[in-house]
């Protein structure tokens, strides 16, 4: 056979072995080849919905004014949590000398608060509602549970010799407040006597009951 034979014999025996090949399945499996593209982009797409799912929200926590009776028989309390988190709270007792104006925070779901002058220290919980527990001196443990305020109701404080004072304004129209007319580390306390009907302005002039001093009290809000 001619050399130029055998070459054209060799080309043609390599092309049916590798037609053979391919007809067996010898090659790369074309199925699985798909197979493992389909999912790598089901794969991809699947994590970019799921990315795109998941909103990012800011935290919200609870604020605004919540008003509750201090227990047992004590008289009203009301709360005002700022938008920031810092808190304000005043208790008019119903014998005044243990009324008293509080600051503090919310941290997480935890409030603690302390009074501008004594040793009064209040701690609880924010939740739906806001549960309470003010620690007086010589009188023991209070519970103060409160829940937001009607529409209506305000709270409003002020400052009387270097003091804290206070007053909250019912959806009904009553107004009860105190203020120290004696400063110092032991204050005095009286109540407060306001003229006025349902209104709740920004500001208000109050006086106390017995000495007639006379206070501007600013509502509290953010």
């Amino acid at each position: 056979m001619k050399a130029g034979n055998r070459w054209i014999w060799l080309v043609v025996i390599l092309f049916i072995i590798g037609a053979l090949l391919s007809a067996c399945g010898g090659g790369p499996p074309p199925v699985e080849a798909t197979g493992e593209a389909e999912t790598g982009g089901a794969t991809g797409g699947e994590t970019g919905n799921s990315s795109a799912s998941i909103p990012t929200l800011a935290p919200v926590g609870p604020t605004g004014l919540y008003t509750g009776k201090i227990l047992p028989n004590r008289g009203e309390a009301a709360l005002y949590i700022h938008a920031d988190n810092s808190i304000e709270m005043i208790l008019v007792t119903d014998d005044v000398e243990n009324s008293k104006y509080l600051t503090g925070t919310l941290e997480g779901q935890t409030i603690k608060l302390e009074s501008d002058v004594g040793k009064i220290r209040a701690s609880g919980r924010a939740r739906e509602n806001v549960e309470m527990t003010v620690t007086l001196p010589g009188v023991g443990f209070l519970r103060v549970p409160m829940t937001l305020a009607p529409e209506g109701t305000a709270m409003y404080t002020g400052t009387l010799n270097d003091l804290g004072a206070g007053l909250i304004a019912m959806a009904d129209g009553t107004k009860i407040g105190f203020a120290p007319i004696k400063g110092g580390d032991e204050p005095e306390y009286e109540k407060l006597c306001v003229e006025g009907g349902e209104s709740t302005p920004d500001s208000l002039t109050a006086q106390t009951c017995d000495t007639k001093e006379d206070i501007t009290l600013n509502i509290v809000k953010d």
